[in-house]
Protein backbone atom coordinates (compact mmCIF):
# COMPACT_ATOMS: atom_id res chain seq x y z
CA UNK A 1 0.00 0.00 0.00
CA UNK A 2 1.22 3.49 -0.83
CA UNK A 3 1.97 5.93 2.01
CA UNK A 4 -1.06 7.93 3.12
CA UNK A 5 -1.06 11.40 1.50
CA UNK A 6 -1.17 14.40 3.85
CA UNK A 7 -4.61 15.41 2.53
CA UNK A 8 -5.99 12.18 4.05
CA UNK A 9 -4.43 12.67 7.51
CA UNK A 10 -7.89 12.64 9.20
CA UNK A 11 -8.13 8.91 8.39
CA UNK A 12 -4.61 7.98 9.55
CA UNK A 13 -5.79 6.46 12.86
CA UNK A 14 -8.11 4.03 11.04
CA UNK A 15 -5.46 3.03 8.49
CA UNK A 16 -2.77 2.57 11.16
CA UNK A 17 -5.03 0.49 13.44
CA UNK A 18 -6.13 -1.62 10.43
CA UNK A 19 -2.49 -2.41 9.72
CA UNK A 20 -1.80 -3.26 13.39
CA UNK A 21 -4.87 -5.46 13.79
CA UNK A 22 -4.67 -7.37 10.50
CA UNK A 23 -3.02 -10.36 12.18
CA UNK A 24 -5.60 -10.30 15.00
CA UNK A 25 -8.71 -10.06 12.81
CA UNK A 26 -8.79 -9.72 9.04
CA UNK A 27 -12.48 -8.78 9.30
CA UNK A 28 -11.81 -5.92 11.72
CA UNK A 29 -8.86 -4.72 9.64
CA UNK A 30 -11.08 -4.75 6.56
CA UNK A 31 -13.87 -2.85 8.33
CA UNK A 32 -11.42 -0.18 9.54
CA UNK A 33 -10.17 0.30 6.00
CA UNK A 34 -13.75 0.45 4.64
CA UNK A 35 -14.49 3.17 7.19
CA UNK A 36 -11.26 5.01 6.31
CA UNK A 37 -12.17 4.91 2.62
CA UNK A 38 -15.70 6.18 3.26
CA UNK A 39 -14.44 9.05 5.41
CA UNK A 40 -11.66 9.81 2.93
CA UNK A 41 -14.11 10.02 0.04
CA UNK A 42 -16.17 12.55 2.01
CA UNK A 43 -13.17 14.83 2.74
CA UNK A 44 -13.30 18.10 0.85
CA UNK A 45 -9.61 18.73 1.55
CA UNK A 46 -8.57 15.69 -0.49
CA UNK A 47 -6.14 16.35 -3.34
CA UNK A 48 -5.25 14.33 -6.46
CA UNK A 49 -2.78 12.16 -4.49
CA UNK A 50 -5.51 11.46 -1.93
CA UNK A 51 -7.96 10.49 -4.64
CA UNK A 52 -5.41 8.11 -6.22
CA UNK A 53 -4.71 6.56 -2.81
CA UNK A 54 -8.44 6.06 -2.18
CA UNK A 55 -8.98 4.45 -5.58
CA UNK A 56 -6.15 2.05 -4.76
CA UNK A 57 -7.59 1.11 -1.37
CA UNK A 58 -11.05 0.64 -2.89
CA UNK A 59 -9.58 -1.85 -5.36
CA UNK A 60 -7.77 -3.64 -2.53
CA UNK A 61 -10.95 -3.76 -0.42
CA UNK A 62 -12.93 -5.29 -3.28
CA UNK A 63 -10.34 -8.06 -3.72
CA UNK A 64 -10.10 -8.55 0.04
CA UNK A 65 -13.87 -8.87 0.41
CA UNK A 66 -13.89 -11.86 -1.89
CA UNK A 67 -10.93 -13.45 -0.09
CA UNK A 68 -12.60 -13.05 3.32
CA UNK A 69 -15.44 -15.35 2.30
CA UNK A 70 -18.82 -15.43 3.98
CA UNK A 71 -18.82 -13.76 7.40
CA UNK A 72 -19.10 -15.89 10.53
CA UNK A 73 -20.85 -12.98 12.26
CA UNK A 74 -21.99 -9.53 11.17
CA UNK A 75 -18.94 -7.31 10.65
CA UNK A 76 -20.27 -4.76 13.13
CA UNK A 77 -20.54 -7.42 15.82
CA UNK A 78 -16.94 -8.52 15.24
CA UNK A 79 -15.73 -4.91 15.34
CA UNK A 80 -17.69 -4.19 18.53
CA UNK A 81 -16.53 -7.37 20.27
CA UNK A 82 -12.85 -6.62 19.66
CA UNK A 83 -13.25 -2.97 20.69
CA UNK A 84 -14.91 -3.92 23.98
CA UNK A 85 -12.40 -6.72 24.63
CA UNK A 86 -9.42 -4.38 24.16
CA UNK A 87 -11.10 -1.72 26.31
CA UNK A 88 -11.83 -4.13 29.16
CA UNK A 89 -8.30 -5.56 29.12
CA UNK A 90 -6.76 -2.09 29.21
CA UNK A 91 -9.16 -0.87 31.88
CA UNK A 92 -8.33 -3.81 34.17
CA UNK A 93 -4.60 -2.98 33.98
CA UNK A 94 -5.02 0.79 34.24
CA UNK A 95 -4.30 2.80 37.38
CA UNK A 96 -6.16 6.06 36.77
CA UNK A 97 -5.47 7.30 40.31
CA UNK A 98 -1.70 6.80 39.95
CA UNK A 99 0.55 9.44 38.43
CA UNK A 100 3.20 7.71 36.30
CA UNK A 101 6.80 8.12 37.46
CA UNK A 102 10.08 6.81 35.99
CA UNK A 103 10.59 4.60 39.06
CA UNK A 104 7.21 2.92 38.70
CA UNK A 105 7.48 -0.36 36.79
CA UNK A 106 3.80 -0.08 35.79
CA UNK A 107 4.38 3.37 34.24
CA UNK A 108 7.37 2.21 32.23
CA UNK A 109 6.17 -1.20 31.06
CA UNK A 110 2.38 -1.36 31.18
CA UNK A 111 1.02 2.19 30.94
CA UNK A 112 2.23 2.76 27.35
CA UNK A 113 0.44 -0.39 26.18
CA UNK A 114 -2.66 0.61 28.14
CA UNK A 115 -2.76 4.04 26.45
CA UNK A 116 -2.34 2.42 23.04
CA UNK A 117 -5.02 -0.19 23.79
CA UNK A 118 -7.51 2.43 24.92
CA UNK A 119 -6.79 4.44 21.78
CA UNK A 120 -7.30 1.37 19.58
CA UNK A 121 -10.59 0.65 21.33
CA UNK A 122 -11.81 4.21 20.70
CA UNK A 123 -10.82 4.01 17.02
CA UNK A 124 -12.66 0.69 16.61
CA UNK A 125 -15.80 2.03 18.27
CA UNK A 126 -15.67 5.16 16.13
CA UNK A 127 -15.44 2.97 13.02
CA UNK A 128 -18.48 1.06 14.28
CA UNK A 129 -20.56 4.14 13.37
CA UNK A 130 -20.46 2.91 9.75
CA UNK A 131 -23.03 0.31 10.86
CA UNK A 132 -25.37 2.81 12.51
CA UNK A 133 -25.53 5.00 15.58
CA UNK A 134 -23.67 3.85 18.67
CA UNK A 135 -25.68 2.70 21.65
CA UNK A 136 -25.44 4.75 24.84
CA UNK A 137 -23.04 2.14 26.27
CA UNK A 138 -20.82 2.12 23.17
CA UNK A 139 -20.74 5.91 23.13
CA UNK A 140 -19.78 6.01 26.83
CA UNK A 141 -16.99 3.47 26.28
CA UNK A 142 -15.72 5.38 23.23
CA UNK A 143 -15.58 8.63 25.18
CA UNK A 144 -13.95 7.02 28.23
CA UNK A 145 -11.36 5.16 26.14
CA UNK A 146 -10.52 8.22 24.08
CA UNK A 147 -10.24 10.55 27.05
CA UNK A 148 -8.15 8.19 29.16
CA UNK A 149 -5.82 7.33 26.25
CA UNK A 150 -5.14 11.03 25.69
CA UNK A 151 -4.64 11.80 29.39
CA UNK A 152 -2.41 8.81 30.07
CA UNK A 153 -0.33 9.48 26.95
CA UNK A 154 0.17 13.11 28.00
CA UNK A 155 1.14 12.04 31.54
CA UNK A 156 3.71 9.58 30.17
CA UNK A 157 5.17 12.18 27.80
CA UNK A 158 5.56 14.61 30.69
CA UNK A 159 6.85 12.28 33.39
CA UNK A 160 8.94 9.85 31.32
CA UNK A 161 10.04 12.17 28.51
CA UNK A 162 8.53 9.76 25.98
CA UNK A 163 7.30 10.55 22.52
CA UNK A 164 3.53 10.84 22.27
CA UNK A 165 2.10 7.31 22.39
CA UNK A 166 -1.23 7.99 20.78
CA UNK A 167 -2.04 10.58 18.12
CA UNK A 168 -3.92 13.76 18.90
CA UNK A 169 -6.96 12.25 17.20
CA UNK A 170 -10.64 13.03 17.67
CA UNK A 171 -13.34 10.44 16.99
CA UNK A 172 -15.39 11.48 13.98
CA UNK A 173 -18.57 9.75 15.14
CA UNK A 174 -18.30 10.71 18.82
CA UNK A 175 -21.14 13.16 18.54
CA UNK A 176 -23.49 10.46 17.31
CA UNK A 177 -26.60 10.26 19.39
CA UNK A 178 -27.62 6.92 20.86
CA UNK A 179 -30.92 5.54 19.60
CA UNK A 180 -33.98 6.86 21.39
CA UNK A 181 -35.36 4.46 23.96
CA UNK A 182 -38.90 3.23 23.36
Amino acid sequence: MQPLPESLSPIRAYVDRARELKSVSAVVSHQLRVHAAAVGLALRSRDAAGTRWLMGILDELEKERGALGPPEAPAGATLRALAIDIYERARKLDRPDTAPTPRDRWAVLEAPRIAQGLHASAVLLDALTQHGPLSATELAVLRAAHQRSQVLSAQLVKSLSMERLVPAWQPLGHTAQPPASP
